[in-house]
């Protein structure tokens, strides 16, 4: 890729986006929704078809049950649909059990309800019976029973009051998948219920089909034609939404905390010739083949060289992301190491850090949005995004960049948003407002149910960290 390195100025940049970033003062501040009131109604499931879940309250006994608070199969991607939604991973790779199922995707990176229909279809030919709109209370280990004393809460919503109910149940084995990235992540800022009270307010990971239009087959949302819609957020669920969003909205406003690197998409049709070439003609083991070569790419393996890569995408050519993922190159590193290793890091990143900054400025037309969006830090900073429109929505008329300089958004008022502070705040008035603001990361790891809120009882009634 050519000799770059990353010279003083970058140096600077990234030291000053760093210092602005540890300088927020309202950033770390979330509502824990599950837990607050005002805000409980976010997570109103809007997918579940509660009055056929409720036909069949008791369920079958099998040697498996999987139990999911979700009204059906999917995990992540039965919670998010909002338009847009694609996965940024290859799909021959990420879609589980394509070998063994039979399914076949129809794009490279699989979109959101594809990786909900393959759940689907794996949990149908497997017979996996499920236990949906259920979430777990508590387990403990029955001495006398030798078994796990589980207790599970049904939710059917208001109409079916008669089966929301705790129940218990025995189990040999328990089997834990809960998760650390299930709760939404909102900001706890001042204001909120006088706006929601005004205005429409929705995380993406809920997204409200019934006022924007559409539905997540086919996103189309004409009822935001006459609406100033704003989305909170600029990671890799707003730089697949916010195109979408660009298409319908009279007038929408991006706010942006710090910018994303935003890299061009390599998406493509599965031909049979292409599933042909990937499958290696129906050769057993090649998912597991192609999923193990990836991982080695993502570690940055010292052992493979580029043509080695199987995938050959941008994700997969990006060696130091593996400062997220780890790698073997790292693991004998000892404190007195880390600022060499920290350079070389840097050293190999930059040229794939200045190749992604030149398409930003190239795609982007307007000057000042372009530096905007131009991130100034190591690309394993924050996880980096490859998407065709993204960019190419901040040239539209109806589009606009908020950047808050690393500050987010302030306060909420009954009309809109407030960004800045002092002489400088600005008002932004909106009709709808998209939290794209992720997921809160929970759990710990003396807890294996701690994401879940549930308390864990083992052996002598033993907890977590004893």
């Amino acid at each position: 890729m050519g000799s770059v390195e990353v010279d003083i100025s970058t140096r600077e940049k990234y030291s000053a986006e760093r210092a602005k970033r540890l300088a927020t003062t309202n950033f770390a501040k979330r509502l824990e929704v599950s837990k607050d009131p005002s805000v409980r109604d976010l997570l109103q499931d809007p997918w579940a078809d509660y009055d056929a879940l409720a036909k069949e309250a008791g369920f079958d006994p099998k040697d498996l049950v999987l139990v999911d608070n979700a009204g059906g199969w999917g995990g992540t991607c039965y919670w998010n649909r909002y338009p847009g939604l694609q996965c940024d991973v290859e799909g021959y790779c990420y879609l589980p059990l394509l070998e063994e199922s039979g399914f076949v995707p129809q794009n490279r990176y699989s979109h959101g309800e594809e990786i909900r229909r393959n759940a689907e279809h794996i949990a149908a030919k497997f017979g996996l019976q499920g236990m949906f709109c259920t979430s777990l209370v508590a387990a403990n280990w029955n001495e006398s029973g030798g078994r796990w004393d589980v207790t599970l809460r049904r939710q059917l919503g208001p109409a079916h009051e008669e089966l929301n109910a705790a129940f218990t149940i025995s189990t040999q084995f328990l089997i834990t998948a809960t998760g650390p990235l299930s709760s939404m992540s909102i900001p706890a800022l001042p204001g909120l219920d006088d706006f929601r009270q005004e205005k429409k307010v929705f995380h993406a990971a809920r997204w409200d089909y019934d006022y924007t239009g559409g539905s997540p087959t086919a996103p189309h949302m004409p009822k935001l034609r006459d609406k100033v819609v704003g989305i909170v957020g600029t990671a890799a669920t707003a730089v697949q939404a916010v195109p979408e969003l660009a298409k319908w909205a009279k007038h929408l406003y991006v706010f942006q905390r710090t910018p994303t690197y935003v890299g061009p998409h390599e998406d493509s049709r599965t031909t049979p010739a292409l599933w042909n070439t990937v499958t290696k003609g129906g050769a057993p083991g090649w998912q597991d083949e192609r999923i193990e070569n990836l991982n080695l790419f993502f570690t940055d393996d010292a052992e493979v060289a580029p043509d080695m890569n199987l995938v050959q995408d941008e994700r997969s050519r990006y060696p130091s992301l593996s400062a997220v993922w780890g790698s073997r190159r790292a693991a004998c590193l000892g404190p007195e190491m880390a600022a060499d290793h920290t350079e070389w890091m840097l050293q190999r990143e930059a040229p794939h850090a200045a190749r992604l900054r030149k398409f930003i400025n190239q795609t982007v037309k307007d000057p000042a949005t372009a530096e905007k969006l131009t991130p100034w830090y190591p690309g394993w900073c924050k996880r980096p995004a490859f998407n065709n429109a993204y960019l190419q929505a901040f040239n539209l008329p109806n589009v606009t960049l908020v950047d808050t300089d690393g500050q987010g958004v302030q306060t909420y008022t009954r009309h809109g948003v407030v960004v800045g502070a002092g002489e400088s705040a600005r008002e932004y008035a909106l009709d709808c407002l998209v939290l794209a603001t992720g997921f809160e990361l929970s759990g710990s790891g003396s807890n294996p149910l701690a994401s879940s809120g549930a308390s864990c009882r083992g052996r002598r009634g033993a907890g977590p960290g004893r």
